[in-house]
């Protein structure tokens, strides 16, 4: 069978467009030769800035055959009193393009309908590609595209060449005024003539002959091994950038790393700023010691073999100082004026037209940062230095190098802190109360640094849905999911145990002359969105954890409330911990709780039992729910005995294991007491006697929402 090779070549893409759109080009490419019934090999997709690339191996030479029945309207309809069809029955029939011999009557759920065997015969490989491939080419998702002639075609680039090959035949793909061809061409400056390929392993060949490295994890491999080189020879070490390297990867189409100096002098500069230079501007990576400081080195990667390297070095060295020139420039004109000032200047910086200024906000934060500090048991120490990082946390969106450099937002705040003479409680902080920035990224490790990234992103969450811009769809442009994911994962990852409710409610106080929402309609709808994320954070944790019935799981404990995130983490995992542990023991609890819950809520829905669960024991007579009663009580008090210093998560389990344990007690009570007798005072106790063990469980979960087969 024939091997598909299409190769679009274009002008330069874009580092970072490349692996998305690969990634897409092969997804689609499986989806639509699946769809078009066309089996094939292995699907392979590369690329280089200079042309993506798809080879698929052992393409079909025709469809497969497709036979299948189909039905339409009700007979009623597809024939008329005569037993001839009538319009809708020739449409039903002509649309399938068959006769109206091919026509039967089929029963099924909906009735007696019209129907006919459909048997399509495969089309030839040669004529099905064309059209799929063209529809992949026009459909690839880049963010922005651009057009470059009369045709009006977009790409992400110009599309100077096609080759499109089934085997050694051309497929007849066209796009704008580019028409598929069998030749292709090597590097841009290196080997630019275009040669004649005839398949995929003469292309392959002809590609590694001309300075095209077509796997990008080749030429990531070799940048990573030559750069490391590169650095010891310096003197130091490759400083680590994954994701910069997945960037230069895609810059290049064959890479020559290359080590360039700079002056020492400009080590005086944050290395921040520095790094930021080299990376955001440049692309260059930078060279550090043992003790991660920089060195006065950085490795930049040529796209072209260089025929002098110390004058590249020198060419990209002299650009590189120029960037360093206006770090330095800003990093001394931000120092020439106090830190605290520049919190005073975000009052000319507005946050959001209805709810006032950077500063305005600043005092928000420092509020909902004490509330915290109020409501967990903090130090002196740690209250304090909270409070001051609230005042300072968006101090150095002001500065002149931040201003530049975005990317250094907290990481700046943290340096002039540390430079004003502040704790590095408090720089630490200022710096961690970003994060998570984004999905994947680190927490704060620090409470002071937990407390005002809390605060920060509950007052923009309460805020933003107050003035009545709560995300709709896709669209989020303040980013408020990822806020209270933030917040959530910060709660989890922490244990912070307060009222959630309270948190927003408090919020609500701060802006409250602001928002456009009724407080209590507004803190209900913060209270599920951000429930919502937590409910999410939670099904990805158990996934990650291989958690079975994780959606049974999670909805049954927040059945039973989410006011306290960090409870409802310890309930899940509980949950989850029997369940994982003890497959067996998880189902008897699971079918002691919901049996006895179901009795109980019954009753109290036809009012033979108050929310109360007081009884008189005494009026308990049978052996068998006399032992049930004595368990329930030694278990009650094993826990309180034993559940001294344990955490959270553990507490709940031990109470789970113990109500699993009454279940041959629970299972003679139900088989020798009949619980819903004439006796009112009887009937109340053996209510009450159940409502006991609903009530040991009742704070964990409801267990009505789970299902176990």
């Amino acid at each position: 069978m024939p091997d598909l090779l299409f190769e679009i070549g274009c002008e330069e893409i874009p580092g970072g467009s490349i692996d998305p759109a690969l990634l897409w080009i092969k997804n689609e490419a499986e989806q639509k030769l699946a769809a078009a019934r066309l089996v094939h090999g292995e699907v392979k997709v590369l690329g280089t800035p200079r042309r993506l690339v798809l080879m698929i191996r052992d393409v079909a030479m025709s469809q497969t055959d497709l036979s299948m029945e189909v039905t339409g309207p009700k007979v009623e309809i597809a024939f008329d009193a005569q037993g001839k069809l009538t319009k809708a029955g020739l449409g039903f029939i002509q649309s399938k393009g068959l006769s109206s011999q091919d026509a039967f009557q089929k029963s099924t759920p909906k009735g007696l309908v019209i129907a006919a065997h459909v048997h399509e015969k495969g089309l030839a490989a040669k004529d099905v590609l064309p059209d799929i491939l063209t529809k992949l080419l026009q459909s690839i998702p880049f963010v922005k595209t651009m057009c470059w002639d009369d045709t009006k075609v977009t790409f992400i680039r110009p599309i100077r060449w096609i080759l499109c090959l089934l085997g050694e035949q051309v497929l007849p793909i066209f796009f704008g005024e580019v028409k598929a061809g069998h030749q292709t061409c090597g590097h841009r400056f290196l080997s630019p003539e275009f040669a004649k390929v005839e398949s995929i392993d003469t292309y392959l060949k002809f590609l590694e002959k001309n300075w095209v490295m077509l796997d990008g994890h080749k030429r990531r491999k070799i940048i990573l091994k030559e750069a490391d080189l590169l650095a010891k020879q310096a003197g130091g070490f490759l400083r680590q950038d994954e994701e910069l390297l997945d960037i230069v990867k895609n810059l290049v189409e064959y890479p020559w790393p290359i080590l360039g100096h700079f002056e020492e002098k400009y080590l005086e500069v944050p290395k921040e700023i520095l790094i930021s230079e080299m990376r955001e501007h440049q692309k260059y990576f930078a060279v550090t010691n043992n003790q991660d400081d920089l060195l006065a080195a950085f490795i930049v990667v040529a796209g072209t073999k260089p025929k002098d390297k110390v004058s590249l070095a020198a060419g990209n060295t002299r650009v590189l100082k120029a960037r360093f020139e206006d770090g330095a420039f800003y990093y001394h004109e931000d120092r020439k004026v106090s830190f605290v000032e520049y919190v005073h200047r975000l009052n000319n910086v507005l946050f959001q037209r209805e709810l006032g200024s950077l500063f305005n906000k600043t005092e928000r934060i420092q509020i909902l940062t004490d509330y915290l500090c109020a409501h967990l048991p903090v130090s002196k120490e740690v209250k304090s230095c909270a409070t001051k990082t609230a005042q300072l946390c968006k101090a150095d969106l002001v500065t002149g190098v931040v201003g530049q450099f975005p990317q250094l937002q907290g990481v700046m705040g943290r340096q002039y802190a540390l430079l004003s003479g502040e704790k590095e409680a408090t720089a630490q902080g200022i710096e961690e109360h970003y994060l998570p920035r984004f999905a994947g990224d680190a927490l704060p490790a620090s409470d002071v640094g937990a407390f005002v990234a809390l605060a920060d992103r509950i007052d923009t969450i309460v805020a933003i849905i107050g003035i009545g811009k709560a995300p709709k769809g896709s669209a989020d442009p303040f980013a408020l999911r990822r806020a209270a994911i933030g917040l959530v994962k910060i709660i989890f990852s922490k244990g912070y145990q307060f009222s959630l409710k309270h948190f927003i409610s408090h919020a609500i106080l701060s802006v409250e002359k602001s928002i456009v929402l009724k407080a209590d309609v507004l803190e209900e709808e913060v209270l599920q969105f951000i429930a919502a994320r937590a409910r999410g954070v939670l099904l990805e944790e158990l996934t990650e954890k291989k958690a079975n019935n994780s959606v049974l799981l999670v909805d049954a404990a927040m059945g039973v409330g989410f006011d306290d995130l960090a409870d409802l983490h310890c309930r899940v995992f509980a949950l989850n911990h029997l369940a994982q542990q003890d497959v067996q023991l998880f189902i008897q609890l699971v079918s002691n709780l919901k049996r006895a819950g179901n009795i109980v809520a019954k009753a109290r829905n036809e009012g033979f039992l108050a929310d109360d669960v007081a009884f008189d024991a005494a009026l308990l007579k049978e052996v068998c729910e006399r032992d049930l009663w004595r368990e329930i009580q030694l278990a009650q008090k094993k826990l309180e005995t034993e559940n001294s210093g344990t955490t959270s998560m553990q507490r709940y389990i031990d109470l789970l294991e113990q109500i699993a344990g009454l279940k041959p007690f629970v299972d003679r009570f139900f088989d020798e007491v009949m619980v819903m007798v004439d006796d009112v005072n009887l009937r109340n106790a053996r209510l009450g006697l159940l409502a006991k063990i609903q009530k040991m469980v009742s704070s964990i979960a409801d267990f009505t929402k789970i299902q176990i087969d």
